[in-house]
C-alpha cells in the first residue's frame, strides 16, 4: 500500500477507532441518553434529570381502590470531565502510512485516554466519585454511588463469589435479559479462571480458559478483563451505632440518606461499606430476601462527625421500601476489616451506569491546518493540529491535541456489585 498524505479526518478516524477498541469499563455502560447533549444548547457543564422507575404496592385479595401517589424520581446525569492529551508529530509523518502513523502515535495516545475513562468510572462505583479536572475548567459532580460489595480483600476470588453476586443482582429487581456483565482486574480473571478449570465446563470454555486465560462467560455473564478497576481503602471506623429514628425511617425514594450516629471515633471514607442487622427487600415483590441491608457511605466523615451520608437512603415502607425493619438503635458494621485495601472487579447491569459524551466548540480550520471532530456511535473525539509561533507550548512549531468530554452516573446502584478479592 502507497503512502498517503494524512488528513485530519483519516487520523481521526483511527484515533476513534483505536479508542473505542481500547475501551472496556465504558463500553458496557448506557449510552442512551448521549444525544440529549448532542445539541448546541446543551454545551459541557450542562445537566439532565434521567427518570427513575416508578414502584408501586399491591394491595392483595382487596378490590377495594386506594389511591397510590405517584412521585416522579430523578437522577441528576452531569457531563462533569475533560480529558486532553497533547503530543507533537512533523510534517513528514504525514506522509506515513495510516498503519506506521497510528502505532506511533495513535495507539499510545489513545491507550492513556482510554484507560482512563474506564478508571473514572470504575472509581465512581467503587469510591463514589466522579473524577475531576482542571482542563476548561470543570469541576467534579455530584458524587456517584455503588450497590453492593461480596467477597472479601483476604480471600481468593471463587465462582461462588460470581454467582452471590448473580443473586443478590436478581434479589434486588435486576432483570437477568443478558445485559448483566462483569469486568475483572487481571489479578482476578487469573483466580477465577483457575477456579473454572475444576468445575465441569463446555469443551468450548474449557479450551478458551486454556489457551487465552480469560473466562468469557460465565453464570450468564459476560466477562472481560481490564487494567483500569479501582483500588479502594477502608476508612478507620469499624462500626456506625444509628441513633435517630428520624433520619432513617423514611417512606419515599431519596437518592442518598443521612444517618445520625454516635459520634465517630475513626474517619469513613466514601465507599466504605457498612452491612445492617436488617435484611434487603425485593423493590417489585417486597419479599425480605437472605441478605442483610448494606450502605455505602457517599462522602467522607471526619472523627467526630456524628451524621453519615448513605446510599442508598433506608426506606421502612411505601413502594419504595428496600428494608425489613427500621435501623434506628442499630449498629452497622465495615465489611472488612479498618484500613483494608485492595483492586476491585465489578458486576453490574448495563442499565445500572450512564454515560455521555457530549459535543464539541469546533475552531475554524483557518486556526488550525488540521481540525476534526469525530461523532461516532457514542463517543466523540476531537482532534486538533496547529502552528505555536510563539512558543506557548514549550517550543516553537506543530502541536496537536486529542480532546474528550465524558459524564457518567451511576443510576441504579442497587445493580452494581464490587467484587472484593486477594
Amino acid at each position: 500500500m502507497a503512502n498517503t498524505v494524512l488528513t485530519s479526518t483519516i487520523i481521526s478516524k483511527e484515533l476513534l477507532m483505536q479508542f473505542e477498541n481500547s475501551l472496556i469499563v465504558a463500553r458496557k455502560v448506557d449510552w442512551q441518553y448521549n444525544d440529549k447533549f448532542a445539541t448546541s444548547e446543551n454545551k459541557i457543564g450542562a445537566q439532565y434529570r434521567v427518570r427513575i422507575p416508578v414502584l408501586f404496592s399491591v394491595n392483595r385479595n382487596n378490590l377495594a381502590f386506594s389511591a397510590q401517589a405517584v412521585t416522579e424520581k430523578y437522577s441528576q446525569l452531569t457531563v462533569s470531565n475533560s480529558y486532553t492529551v497533547p503530543f507533537t508529530f512533523f510534517d513528514a509523518d504525514l506522509a506515513l502510512k495510516i498503519e506506521d502513523f497510528s502505532s506511533r502515535y495513535v495507539k499510545q495516545a489513545v491507550a492513556v485516554l482510554a484507560a482512563t475513562f474506564d478508571t473514572d468510572i470504575a472509581s465512581a462505583c467503587v469510591n463514589c466519585y466522579a473524577g475531576s479536572s482542571v482542563d476548561g475548567g470543570v469541576t467534579t459532580a455530584t458524587p456517584n454511588s455503588a450497590g453492593w460489595v461480596v467477597g472479601s480483600y483476604a480471600t481468593a476470588l471463587t465462582s461462588d463469589t460470581i454467582l452471590n453476586a448473580f443473586q443478590v443482582l436478581l434479589d434486588s429487581g435486576c432483570p437477568d435479559d443478558g445485559d448483566i456483565v462483569g469486568v475483572l482486574s487481571p489479578r482476578a480473571n487469573r483466580q477465577l479462571a483457575n477456579a473454572q478449570l475444576t468445575l465441569f465446563n463446555a469443551q468450548e470454555s474449557i479450551s478458551r480458559i486454556y489457551t487465552k486465560g480469560y473466562i468469557g462467560d460465565f453464570s450468564g455473564i459476560e466477562f472481560n478483563v481490564s487494567q483500569s478497576m479501582a483500588t479502594h481503602v477502608n476508612g478507620a471506623q469499624g462500626t456506625l451505632a444509628v441513633t435517630s429514628a428520624a433520619s432513617n425511617s423514611l417512606s419515599a425514594y431519596a437518592e442518598t440518606g443521612t444517618l445520625t450516629v454516635t459520634a465517630l471515633t475513626g474517619a469513613v471514607n466514601a465507599g466504605d461499606v457498612f452491612v445492617s442487622t436488617v435484611y434487603h427487600v425485593n423493590p417489585l415483590t417486597k419479599a425480605v430476601t437472605a441478605n442483610y441491608k448494606q450502605f455505602t457511605v457517599v462522602t467522607a466523615a471526619a472523627i467526630g462527625a456524628t451524621t453519615v451520608t448513605v446510599s442508598p437512603a433506608p426506606v421502612v415502607s411505601g413502594p419504595d421500601q428496600n428494608i425489613s425493619a427500621p435501623i434506628a438503635s442499630t449498629t452497622l458494621t465495615l465489611i472488612d476489616a479498618t484500613a483494608a485495601s485492595g483492586q476491585e472487579s465489578l458486576v453490574f447491569h448495563r442499565a445500572a451506569i450512564a454515560a455521555v459524551s457530549p459535543k464539541f466548540e469546533m475552531p475554524k480550520k483557518s486556526s488550525f491546518d488540521m481540525a476534526e471532530e469525530i461523532d461516532e456511535n457514542q463517543l466523540r473525539v476531537r482532534f486538533l493540529r496547529g502552528y505555536d509561533m510563539v512558543g506557548a507550548s514549550g517550543t516553537v512549531g506543530f502541536v496537536s491535541r486529542l480532546d474528550s468530554f465524558l459524564g457518567f452516573k451511576t443510576l441504579r446502584p442497587e445493580w452494581i456489585i464490587r467484587i472484593r478479592h486477594n
